[in-house]
């Protein structure tokens, strides 16, 4: 049966990531400006351990100014990434994740994240589902996640609940906010 869930889960995480890359064409007017492209990515969190996070994001932004609303900004966040933590007089915890974030700024404010992980310690190992909600920063997010574990020995040793914050360091980005608000 777990084969079966995680098999699903990633057709699903790659649908989604298909129909949103071709969905979004560049857009270049007075009003509106889209940006793509694939950036450096970290965090940093706490959960019972001091969790660190490095990965590579494609990151597809999207300002539009409108008149009635002010600048709203839309960010999608596709990521890869590696995990740590440390527990005081115990191994090492890793985990390679994948993921997708939604950073909204501007007239709707939001931002929510879902993961997939495989954290591995010693001889155990375990697939986690994390969904996250946060709050938005421009180009990432500070985040409460809930982990839903396939093997529950792992939940005792990293723990349900996580707070993080996320960064993906996005230069065109910045410059294309600066300069939406710049027309204002």
């Amino acid at each position: 049966m777990k084969p079966v869930i995680i098999k699903l889960l990633v057709f699903f995480c790659l649908f989604i990531f298909e129909q949103n890359v071709q969905a979004q064409n560049i857009i270049d007017t007075a009003n509106n400006k889209k940006v793509k492209n694939i950036v450096a990515r970290v965090g940093v969190g706490m959960s019972r351990h001091f969790i660190t996070e490095i990965g590579i994001a494609y990151m597809a932004s999207n300002f539009v100014n409108h008149k009635q609303f002010g600048l709203n900004t839309t960010n999608f966040i596709y990521y890869l990434s590696y995990e740590t933590m440390t527990p005081f007089k115990k191994p090492i915890v890793s985990a390679y994740k994948v993921g997708v974030e939604m950073v909204n700024v501007g007239h709707v404010t939001s931002a929510a994240a879902l993961e997939l992980a495989y954290y591995m310690k010693d001889t155990i190992s375990s697939f986690t589902i994390i969904p996250k909600l946060g709050l938005p920063l421009v180009n990432g997010m500070l985040s409460y996640g809930f982990a839903m574990y396939f093997e529950p020995s792992m939940r005792k040793e990293i723990g349900r609940h996580r707070f993080s914050i996320t960064y993906c360091f996005n230069r065109k980005s910045n410059k294309a906010f600066h300069a939406m608000l710049a027309k204002k």
